[in-house]
């Protein structure tokens, strides 16, 4: 299921898109506009399709999609039954594949990867060359996340270079939100994944030493005359 806020007003006749292969599971008003917890909007209410509607029909009716998508006993399945990667993209129309890249990282995540998610949920639905990259089987969000601290490293060491600073005193280049999401889009469309193959390492065999190669300890025998002389040296110093 997708879930869409109505923003601008109650939803009701006329209010929302009503696709033929698109069934409308559930419509919900609030008693009154009601701020959306983590999704930074206020609705009147929302009402949620088996699928993502195009992004023309949400934008024709002023419907935001929901950062957060709802979790149901019944999605859990479907996405149990979709967790094979998709490879043949020109049998699936744009539709559906714009529904399995949603359905690929609508995971709760956190921290970073949560901003991550939220932003590529909002660009899915008018990006249909973004959702095909983000089906490639390699990718996901940690490959992303990989991707952008080998990236955001690169622009550090570049800022390095241009201000000629080589005494290791850079700490790291700002960067704004806007150049980051830019280059996650960058990653899913345009980067190319290999997979790496994984070589076992042959661990070299110890070898004990043997008692050859041990130190000898070598004693010279002491008169008892030496020993006399040995302490009447020490006292001397007492």
């Amino acid at each position: 299921m997708t879930k869409y806020y109505n923003t601008q007003r109650p939803i009701g006749p006329g209010t929302y898109p009503k696709p033929q292969d698109n069934k409308v599971i559930e419509i919900k008003n609030f008693d009154k506009k009601e701020k959306i917890e983590n999704e930074n909007i206020s609705a009147y209410g929302y009402i949620k399709y088996e699928k993502p509607l195009m992004p023309a029909a949400a934008k024709a009716y002023e419907l935001t999609l929901a950062l957060a998508q709802d979790e149901t006993k019944e999605t859990i399945e479907v996405n149990k039954k979709t967790e094979q990667p998709i490879t043949n993209l020109t049998a699936m129309t744009d539709e559906k594949i714009i529904e399995a890249a949603i359905k690929k990282i609508s995971n709760k995540e956190d921290g970073w990867n949560d901003v991550l998610k939220n932003f590529l949920l909002a660009e899915l639905p008018k990006d249909i060359q973004l959702a095909k990259g983000v089906l490639e089987p390699l990718k996901s969000l940690k490959s992303l996340n990989n991707h952008l601290g080998k990236w955001a490293k690169e622009k550090m060491e570049k800022n390095a270079a241009a201000f000629n600073i080589t005494n290791g005193n850079i700490r790291g280049c700002a960067l704004t939100s806007d150049e980051v999401f830019s280059e996650a889009i960058h990653y899913f469309i345009d980067v190319k994944e290999e997979k790496t193959e994984v070589k076992p390492i042959n661990k070299p065999t110890s070898t004990k030493p043997t008692i050859s190669n041990r130190p000898t300890l070598t004693t010279t025998s002491v008169t008892k005359k030496e020993k006399i002389e040995a302490q009447y040296a020490c006292s001397l110093f007492d």
